[in-house]
């Protein structure tokens, strides 16, 4: 199956505002990816949510208000227009900056091309998934978006993967938390503490050290959606969405040496990514002397901090 997917139309105006002001790292190169073995699947009918657990080798069962549903995942995934996560973001792969080394520099661009299979038939073009980097190196990537139909099993739009570029050397570095009397007192810092400067818990972030290489991915997430027409043989569940969603995380084995491939320019775009897609953050990332992340609420793709402790 052969697809391109491109570049979030309304996020080139964040994009152009910050491609110099807030460099992403260069994180061109091949990588490997590994999954996880489990896959946490939900079933969305009406306003109802139920979630169940499994792999790509046997059943899966929803406990349903009209009852149990149940999935043949292996079934399901080895149909030919159904794509499972390793089939949507494959095990070998190049990742490219298109606009890297431009006229006018953008490290935020990303295009992922699929590097299973490296020497191509003449005239053959690898696929690419593409998407945007922010400064904390976190990404998020476009994997659906297509037309719906009954029955279709396009994936839809809220197909998304993400994750965090690691580096050599990281570590973690506590953040004290806030002061809890600040906000007692009305954010004067001059001002004395209510509570007698009792703080906030601390929270966490990941840092390197400034120009340590990347050596891979981490805290990544591939969440896939189908409509329940495709996965399920039963018209009360032709409305209802199938969600697929598992962890992975990748290991930079070499230069970038994708296969022929089109490269995914800003120009090209009509993708549909949203601020806050890929995976939920865990700790807020940045190479030492940056910004502090957790100074300011996250833009782009760091979807989220969580306080640790």
């Amino acid at each position: 199956m052969n697809r391109t997917r491109l570049l979030p139309l309304a996020l080139l105006t964040l994009l152009a505002a910050c491609q110099d002001e807030t460099p992403a790292s260069d994180v061109r190169g091949n990588y490997d990816l590994t999954y996880d073995n489990v896959l946490t699947l939900q079933l969305k009918i009406g306003g109802r949510v139920f979630e169940a657990e499994g792999d790509e080798t046997g059943d899966v069962t929803f406990e349903t208000d009209s009852g149990p549903v149940t999935l043949d995942l292996a079934a399901f995934c080895a149909r030919p227009e159904v794509e499972c996560p390793s089939e949507t973001l494959w095990a070998k792969v190049s990742i490219d900056q298109p606009n890297i080394d431009a006229d006018n520099p953008n490290t935020h661009v990303l295009n992922v091309i699929n590097n299973t299979v490296h020497e191509l038939p003449d005239g053959q073009r690898a696929e690419v998934v593409s998407g945007l980097i922010d400064e904390r190196d976190r990404f998020g990537l476009v994997l659906g978006g297509g037309h719906q139909s009954e029955g279709d099993c396009t994936l839809l739009a809220l197909s998304t993967a993400g994750g965090r570029f690691s580096h050599e050397g990281e570590r973690l570095e506590e953040i004290p938390g806030p002061d809890a009397g600040a906000v007692a007192d009305g954010g004067d810092p001059g001002a004395p503490d209510a509570d007698g400067g009792i703080t906030g818990a601390p929270r966490t972030r990941v840092v390197w050290d400034e120009g340590a290489p990347v050596d891979g991915i981490q805290e990544g997430k591939v969440k896939l959606g189908f409509l329940g027409a495709c996965a399920f043989n039963d018209v009360a569940l032709v409305a209802a969405t199938l969600t697929i969603e598992t962890g992975f995380a990748g290991t930079r084995t070499g230069a970038f040496d994708p296969p022929p491939f089109t490269p995914l320019d800003p120009a090209d775009v009509d993708g549909g990514l949203m601020p806050g897609a890929g995976p939920d953050a865990t700790t807020d990332a940045g190479p030492l002397g940056g910004p502090d992340a957790g100074a300011a609420p996250d833009a782009g793709l760091d979807a989220g901090v969580s306080d640790a402790g």
